[in-house]
């Protein structure tokens, strides 16, 4: 486990978003995304739509992936000296400078953490992060809910939800 870039993925959560960058919501993708041939390989034109429906934004180029949390640590300057950038084209990140990869596998390979971790942390499910108000409404996933439950993670190796860690019952 890389914790000092998860402890870095916590700071940037806990700042305010980049200007370009309409909202946080840890469930949709959000990307100005462009059907482009890179590779020889046609994309299915559905896959994009489907992509970028919910929350495509053609005059704002925000985060870009289906976690918005990877989202931003693919536009932070420092990870991307360190080889996470997201291709706004392919919808994809780069690690490393050659792979082009989803959300959850960049997470797993970028801060060496198994995949089943990347997916509970960095993934639209958000178990860990969810919270009900009073009527059974799900409530939105707070960036500094997921900054808390990321950093309890590089400290501690552990995956606790987010409420054990505002109670302070998380070991």
């Amino acid at each position: 486990m890389n914790a000092d870039r998860l402890r870095h993925m916590a700071s940037i959560l806990r700042a305010p978003l980049p200007p370009d960058v309409v909202g946080f919501n840890m469930l949709y993708y959000v990307a100005e995304v462009e059907q482009v041939d890179l590779d020889g390989e046609t994309e299915d034109p559905d896959e994009f739509e489907k992509m970028t429906a919910t929350a495509f934004r053609e005059d704002t180029p925000a985060c870009g992936t289906i976690c918005c949390a990877m989202g931003l640590a693919g536009l932070d300057p420092k990870f991307q000296a360190e080889g996470l950038v997201w291709d706004k084209v392919r919808g994809k990140f780069i690690v490393g400078g050659q792979e082009h990869l989803y959300g959850e596998a960049a997470a797993e390979k970028f801060f060496d953490i198994a995949w089943e971790d990347a997916d509970t942390l960095f993934g639209p499910a958000c178990a860990l992060y969810l919270d009900y108000d009073a009527d059974e409404t799900q409530t939105p996933v707070d960036p500094l809910d997921v900054a808390a439950v990321i950093e309890h993670y590089a400290n501690t190796g552990r995956l606790v939800h987010v409420s054990q860690i505002h109670a302070g019952v998380a070991a």
